[in-house]
């Protein structure tokens, strides 16, 4: 997964999609791990398809300049 946030509860996480526009909110998904709900942007079947789409967006978008791929 592509998070693009980390959040302490799910009503932000939730606040956080709602009024996110750089993503296509239908695809952004909550993930709660280790007590934060994280945000994700896409989901990859592969390391290295998550990370070639975390480099081509990184430029143009803004909140995903702090992105990072999650394991799961």
């Amino acid at each position: 997964h592509l998070i693009i946030a980390s959040l302490p509860s799910q009503a932000e996480a939730e606040e956080y999609i709602a009024h996110h526009t750089h993503f296509d909110r239908s695809q952004l998904l909550i993930i709660e791990s280790k007590g934060k709900y994280r945000i994700s942007a896409a989901g990859f079947d592969k390391y290295k398809d998550a990370l070639q789409y975390m480099d081509s967006i990184r430029n143009e978008v803004p909140t995903a300049q702090k992105a990072w791929i999650m394991c799961r």
